[in-house]
């Protein structure tokens, strides 16, 4: 069986343990477990009886149960720093493209860990419940790679691992998790309502203003230096969130106030696929996540919600006028940020790296939008910030 594994690709870490411990009846194969998870996981009910059936073939064969309770050990306790969901093949031999269906069975067997993880942290158990709306969300990768087939890929069973392991908790729309900002984060000031944020020491820039690839050679570096009550820095353009072209000093006792600065805390927020993003459903979600971690860690005196993501270029302004994303850029303001991938959006638009993306089929808007935005060289992360007393 673990030869099997190796040859196909599944990692096979503890899995003489995941064999030796398989129970005769798997918890998330039963009716019962995938008939109470499912709606929570925002599912479609047209794919529950099918669903269901298969987790009945899944009983019945010895070699895809042990693959599947080996596959949620495999979830349960890999670390995800050693998470390799990116080796195991989106189409498993025997199964086919019913293969999505087994690795969706295996991220709602996650699902009771995310409740026990509420109810041990002292966490609202409706947060750990609102992790399984993920799952919802990244059917539509596996059905774009596959002619429309239901499941997932089981790359995406890292981001349901978020929730298990790191500090990330759903609140409303979005995830969210207290952090202490970083070298990329701006330093802001505020005066009388006003915003000014400058490029953290040592930012490398692109001739244009942009954070410049860790690769890449930048064309100059921001620096910010201090002289007595005097602060001298490259400035952010917020509507851009881009670097402006020339320094420039503030005196801080001319009411200058450091809202956020290095080793500040903050109340980051990550925002999952689903659509639905309506400017009130982002405005409840801040504020429900503000209101909650300030009663929740009193220590923690964070004074920006902030986020860094392909969603926040501001070409989507010009792309989708009047879109939720349009909408959701001019609530907050922007900043020059890493891009982890070298088109950012591709992937969390179509699901996948691989192919020319000149190839990709554009069904909406979004779509239409990325591929436009890759063709003229314009896809970009960038960085958004939002006072808490703004939300």
């Amino acid at each position: 069986m673990i030869k099997w594994m190796q040859t196909i690709g599944i990692p096979t870490d503890e899995a003489e343990t995941s064999l030796s411990t398989c129970p005769g009846d798997i918890f998330f194969l039963q009716d019962d477990f995938i008939r109470k998870h499912w709606f929570p996981a925002e599912l479609p009910p047209e794919q529950l009886e099918p669903t269901l059936a298969f987790a009945a073939e899944i009983r019945r064969d010895e070699k895809f149960r042990l693959l599947a309770w080996h596959l949620h050990r495999y979830c349960l306790f890999t670390p995800l720093s050693r998470f390799e969901g990116d080796r195991i093949p989106d189409l498993l031999p025997g199964l086919g493209v019913k293969s999505g269906m087994l690795f969706l069975l295996v991220a709602l067997s996650l699902i009771p860990t995310y409740l026990a993880r509420a109810e041990r942290e002292g966490f609202p158990v409706r947060y750990g419940e609102a992790g399984a709306k993920r799952i919802g969300s990244v059917l539509c990768f596996y059905a774009q790679l596959f002619d429309g087939a239901f499941g997932i890929r089981p790359q995406s069973l890292a981001f349901q691992l978020h929730y298990l392991g790191t500090a990330t908790w759903r609140i409303g729309r979005f995830d969210f998790q207290i952090r202490r900002t970083d070298g990329v984060f701006p330093v802001i000031f505020r005066r009388d309502g006003e915003l000014l944020a400058f490029c953290p020491d040592g930012t490398p820039l692109t001739s244009d203003g942009d954070r410049a690839a860790k690769e890449s050679v930048p064309a100059r570096t921001a620096a910010l230096r201090e002289d007595g009550t005097r602060l001298t820095g490259i400035p952010i353009d917020l509507r851009t969130g881009l670097a402006r072209n020339e320094p420039l000093t503030i005196d801080r006792q001319a009411g200058w106030e450091l809202l956020a600065g290095p080793g500040e805390w903050t109340l980051y927020f990550h925002i999952p696929g689903g659509g639905g993003m309506t400017p009130e459903r982002c405005r409840d979600s801040f504020r429900e996540a503000r209101d909650f971690f300030r009663q929740y860690a009193p220590d923690k005196d964070f004074r920006v919600i902030w986020s860094s993501s392909w969603i926040f270029n501001p070409v989507w302004r010009e792309f989708l006028p009047g879109s939720n994303m349009a909408a959701l850029i001019d609530r907050g303001n922007l900043f020059p940020t890493a891009a982890h991938t070298p088109n950012p959006g591709m992937f969390f638009v179509f699901g996948r790296h691989e192919g020319d993306p000149a190839e990709f089929p554009a069904r909406n808007s979004v779509e239409k939008a990325v591929l436009r935005a890759y063709r003229e060289h314009r896809l970009r992360a960038c960085g958004f910030f939002l006072p808490t007393d703004r939300v």
